[in-house]
């Protein structure tokens, strides 16, 4: 099948891969025009979602180490240098782990809280870098620190937002204009 497929990185295209494989096995020859216009219109919200282009500003839900691992793969995998990392995982995740794996992606980290009661502590997010050789900042809440990093963000620079589904939530809110976009420290 020859496709367009509108996702990022080589995970999207193994994993529209094995749907086909799977949708072909259970229901035999496909139509291969009837394949291109539904992997056309694939949609997936929060996973590598470019919401703008000007400097490029990308959220994943990328909250594992296997999925920050996708993540940082696509950055290289489409050339994205100067990455701003707005990150704000839960506090059960393997923050060390994850430090490690998106490190050498990124020119600077922005620690941010997500508005979520199990949002890791700046300073375990901050800490979780140190030993990464890139600086790391903080800002009050999500919003807060998207902003920062748009306007830090130099040509060719790339702004990410990682860490949970509860701070992809927040940027898209706040970026796309939706209701609940607010910045500031999560409620008490």
């Amino acid at each position: 099948y020859e496709v367009d497929l509108p996702l990022l990185g080589r995970r999207q295209a193994d994993n529209a891969a094995a749907a086909i494989r799977a949708c072909e096995l259970l229901v035999g020859d496909l139509d291969p025009g009837r394949v291109r216009r539904a992997l056309r219109s694939i949609r997936l919200p929060g996973r590598q979602e470019v919401l703008k282009r000007e400097p490029p500003l990308m959220v994943d839900v990328a909250h594992t180490e296997d999925s920050v691992r996708a993540l940082a793969a696509t950055l290289q995998e489409i050339g994205a240098r100067e990455v701003l990392l707005v990150f704000s995982p839960l506090a059960d995740k393997r923050l060390e782990e994850m430090a490690a794996l998106l490190a050498p992606v990124c020119r600077e980290v922005i620690a941010a809280p997500a508005r979520h009661p199990r949002a890791a502590a700046l300073g375990d997010v901050i800490r979780a870098f140190q030993d990464h050789d890139v600086p790391v900042g903080q800002a009050l809440g999500i919003a807060d620190a998207v902003d920062g990093a748009r306007a830090l963000a130099a040509e060719k620079a790339w702004v990410v937002v990682a860490g949970s589904f509860a701070a992809v939530a927040e940027a898209r809110a706040h970026v796309l204009g939706l209701s609940g976009a607010t910045s500031g420290k999560p409620p008490a």
